[in-house]
């Protein structure tokens, strides 16, 4: 089996996703590899509401927000010998995933299919569709409301196939 050095697990910070950030987190401990975590903003998504509001303030909220997002999942991953990174990007998601894998050199990513409810989980889902379709590395894919890894011990698993689709 391919060892996978660079694992990228984009995230909308919905519980779908951290079980992503825990198979991610798996792998690269079992290949002693880096775990890349990143979260896009979506500016196209706010471009609309901006347009009411202060656009400054309403970005500056955003990425505020993103940030204390970002530092509670990384918070919730178990310490262990994983170098863990993190980018908070703004664009389109897909566009900046597929530039962020070429840039970062990674070789594998893991994402949920489906995100936080509402208008947020149909993103996610067109979001990782597209991925899927045209990802130049191998993509793991996760459905939604399922747990992946017992968070008490990540070494009792030899195998996620049973869960993968992708």
């Amino acid at each position: 089996m391919k060892e996978y050095k660079n694992i990228l697990v984009p995230t909308d910070f919905s519980e779908n996703s951290f079980h992503a950030v825990e198979l991610g987190h798996f792998l690269a401990q079992k290949n002693n590899g880096r775990l890349h975590i990143i979260h896009v903003i979506d500016q196209y998504f706010f471009s609309h509401i901006e347009h009411a509001f202060d656009d400054e303030k309403m970005k500056r909220g955003r990425y505020d927000d993103a940030i204390k997002e970002l530092n509670e999942l990384i918070n919730r991953i178990p310490h262990s010998n994983v170098q863990v990174s993190y980018s908070i990007l703004e664009g389109k998601p897909f566009n900046k995933i597929f530039l962020y894998t070429k840039d970062k050199k990674i070789d594998l990513i893991v994402l949920s299919t489906h995100g936080k409810t509402g208008l947020s989980n149909v993103l996610m889902g067109s979001v990782a569709e597209k991925i899927v379709k045209q990802a130049e590395v191998p993509v793991i894919t996760l459905k939604s409301n399922v747990e992946y890894v017992e968070k008490t011990n990540y070494s009792y698993r030899s195998t996620f196939a049973e869960n993968w689709v992708g």
